[in-house]
């Protein structure tokens, strides 16, 4: 048999050893990626594993190069797609293979997966909706249980209890997902484990907003492990955070399985924004966990661009309400500060400082669903940075860092939210001269710009803007902030 795997995430190279090392453990393995995520040097070292027969790297970012050897693939048996998955490389693949025997199986991303009818509407993906669902007869899952019927689609269960079960298995497994992932097994001794979310990155926080709720989450104990979403900038977080779990790319599924003895004796508490794959699968793969999980979302909705919590509110909570049918697990999800304040009094590890916090939230209007009607996510979003600078400052002198289109629309968002923030410095590394009529400063002169605030205000040297500024001793929000569009 001759099997296709085609994944863009990590989680979805996890799902796909998985399946090889087991379901197909006979077979031809394929694996096909992109490097959306997943860099060269795991590249090389899923290749060295020799865990698939053939691993082709398309590099989209370089005009598609390696896509030729796509085409050159044979006819094969079954073509595992991912809902995260509809990019340029998956669509490719389902039309090349779309009118042979192919079997086309949506295969198991979260709660993506569990949601897959309306995943595969939002999908980037240029084959209609209609389409693939007719073309896709099976869907495979972690938890079957959690697909939603539809008549002509088959459901299956990827097995999980043998990680759990059999000793010799998970340490096998976990010597090849160890090292594709360049894990190093560390010790999480906390009665704590935070499942941060990158809010802002995505767009739909403000980053002010993320630092004061990054902030007041470690408060709820300072020796709290934080697992990083693997979207989030780990340089910027270890500035709050003290004990962050080093490697983000690694699936949080395998660094459970790693560390399972010692998190199930010394770990009392999962907290979580929102309920995610990760605490779904902690107790799919080990149905013993006691884990308590509790999910903050309905206390911080306030913080939370409301066009989100619409969809949460209507998608999400099926899932966790389906769930609670099916397992019985310790998960709450406190709609008051006076259900919070129990848990916490409840507790020998929990602070309660963290209520002062999220009873003030909570008291505030945040955003306004009229503002959400009239200006872009983009500038209500921005808007929340402006508003804080006046509450600092009557009279603000910027500096902008960056000159290209972003820096045009910060300057333009400034000038239609508030007439007293002047323009005084201008930093950009590519570029001499003036801009605006304003003398252009490299980086290195940083210590002579005399302003009240910075916005970076650039997309691709963001991370070099933030980390060298951070390393000059400045502090998001107090020394510095993002530009318009700048996540």
């Amino acid at each position: 048999m001759r099997v296709i795997f085609s994944v863009a995430t990590n989680y979805t190279l996890f799902v796909a050893y998985i399946l090889t090392k087991t379901t197909y453990r006979d077979s031809y393995n394929i694996l096909v990626t992109n490097d959306s995520v997943i860099d060269l040097a795991t590249i090389e070292r899923i290749k060295e594993s020799k865990v698939w027969d053939e691993v082709i790297y398309v590099e989209e970012r370089d005009n598609n190069k390696n896509m030729d050897l796509i085409d050159q693939i044979e006819e094969v048996d079954v073509l595992h797609i991912f809902t995260f998955g509809c990019g340029i490389l998956t669509s490719y693949l389902m039309k090349k293979f779309w009118n042979y025997k192919t079997r086309i199986i949506f295969t198991e991303e979260g709660t993506a997966t569990w949601n897959y009818l309306n995943t595969m509407r939002y999908a980037k993906c240029d084959l209609s909706e209609l389409d693939i669902l007719e073309r896709i007869q099976e869907v495979w899952a972690f938890e079957e249980r959690l697909i939603p019927y539809r008549h002509n689609i088959i459901v299956k269960k990827i097995e999980t209890e043998y990680l759990i079960n059999d000793v010799n298995i998970r340490e096998m497994f976990l010597k090849d997902l160890n090292y594709i992932f360049s894990y190093k097994p560390e010790e999480l001794d906390s009665q704590v484990i935070l499942f941060d979310t990158y809010f802002s990155k995505a767009g739909i926080m403000n980053k002010l907003d993320e630092v004061d709720l990054d902030k007041a989450l470690l408060e709820l104990n300072k020796s709290m492990i934080v697992k990083l979403h693997p979207n989030d900038d780990l340089y910027s977080k270890s500035r709050i955070f003290q004990r962050i779990i080093k490697n983000v790319n690694v699936p949080w599924e395998v660094v459970y399985l790693n560390n399972l003895e010692a998190l199930e004796q010394n770990t009392e508490f999962f907290f979580t924004i929102f309920p995610t794959a990760v605490q779904f699968n902690t107790k799919i793969i080990n149905k013993q966990t006691k884990i308590r999980v509790v999910c903050l979302w309905r206390l911080l909705e306030k913080i939370i661009v409301p066009m989100l919590v619409d969809i949460f509110n209507e998608e999400v909570m099926k899932n966790v309400e389906k769930f609670d049918t099916i397992y019985d697990w310790n998960f709450t999800m406190p709609s008051s500060v006076n259900e919070l304040s129990l848990i916490i009094e409840q507790s020998d590890c929990l602070d309660s400082s963290i209520i002062k916090y999220i009873t003030e939230i909570n008291t505030n209007n945040v955003y306004k669903k009229s503002e959400l009607l009239t200006d872009s996510q983009e500038s209500v979003l921005f808007k929340r940075t402006i508003d804080f600078l006046i509450q600092r400052h009557q009279n603000l002198k910027y500096c902008i860092w960056g000159t290209g289109g972003v820096a045009e629309q910060t300057i333009c968002e400034i000038n239609k939210h508030s007439n007293n923030f002047e323009l005084i410095s201008v930093i950009d590394n590519f570029k001499t001269g003036k801009y605006k009529g304003i003398d252009i400063y490299r980086k290195e002169q940083l210590h002579e710009i005399k302003c009240d605030i910075i916005f970076i205000c650039t997309t691709i040297g963001k991370k070099d803007a933030e980390e060298f500024m951070l390393d000059n001793g400045l502090l998001y929000g107090k020394d510095y902030v993002y530009g318009y569009k700048v996540f």
